[in-house]
């Protein structure tokens, strides 16, 4: 499953059962800005009129947030593969002690991501703002660092999770691949969140039954916010996604089982610049 989704580094998958006849999935694909099919009306691209250097900048920051999420993926299910006691499964949201959330798992993954040395530097039986922790936020790894710098505090990142009832990082245990009732190629794992976060800090995106969580969204890009799914395939989404959609592609059970022809591919980005 890890290497069919990774290895479809061309294309991400976007699909919602089709039975509530007020959800059109076909309409949430997205296409990369500027990289079209070649039946595809241009103009209709989330960065259309966007020219000269401009363009190539922003294209440039997507395809870099896809392949840092793209690593990040790879890295959870690394994680999940060499999961103790209990196999195939994903870190929990923060690490705990005494049932106190203490550090993000953006810390427990760090071996994974080929950080074990800094992994090591941790205290993790402390919180993330103890005198010795709170000295290694400046050590952020480069894969969670913004990739359109604006006003976010150092060692900050929008890369986050969902927590709360339903989503995929639910409580204090780590979510289990078996778990995901709906399909982990229709499940959000890590999105780009507006607000930056510390990234040492157990802090990510809650969501509720009653918020709308887009607009907790994007924070890097107007037109919407990239997100990796919990098969490990990387996509851009639109802000103009459907709520139902996305509470839908957030929950993990939430029974919006999916057929192959529901599922419109996402253009990601190919070669050089």
């Amino acid at each position: 499953l890890l290497v069919t989704g990774l290895a479809a580094s061309g294309i991400g998958w976007l699909a919602i059962k089709a039975a509530p006849a007020d959800i059109n999935p076909g309409a949430q694909a997205v296409s990369e800005p500027g990289l079209a099919e070649p039946n595809q009306d241009k103009s209709e691209s989330p960065a259309a009129g966007k020219q000269g250097q401009n363009g190539k900048e922003e294209l440039k920051a997507r395809r870099l947030s896809l392949d840092r999420l793209r690593a990040i993926g790879l890295a959870m299910h690394t994680f999940a593969a060499y999961s103790k006691p209990n196999p195939s499964t994903f870190p929990a949201a923060a690490i705990y002690k005494d049932g106190k959330p203490l550090l993000s798992w953006r810390v427990a993954i760090l071996p994974y991501l080929e950080q074990k040395a800094l992994y090591d530097k941790f205290h993790l039986d402390e919180s993330w703002d103890s005198p010795h922790n709170k000295a290694l936020l400046d050590q952020m790894p480069e894969v969670y660092a913004p990739v359109v710098p604006k006003r976010q505090a150092q060692g900050s990142t929008h890369y986050q999770v969902f927590t709360g009832p339903g989503a995929l990082f639910e409580g204090a245990d780590g979510p289990g691949l078996a778990g995901i009732i709906d399909g982990t190629a229709n499940t959000l794992m890590v999105v780009e969140a507006r607000k930056p976060v510390p990234w040492t800090k157990p802090e990510d995106v809650t969501f509720g039954k009653e918020d709308s969580p887009l607009r907790k969204l994007g924070g890097q890009f107007d037109q919407g916010f990239h997100a990796v799914f919990a098969d490990g395939s990387a996509a851009f989404l639109s802000k103009a996604i459907d709520d139902k959609i996305l509470r839908a592609l957030i929950t993990r059970s939430g029974g919006e089982f999916m057929t192959p022809d529901q599922m419109p591919t996402i253009s990601l980005p190919k070669g050089k610049d």
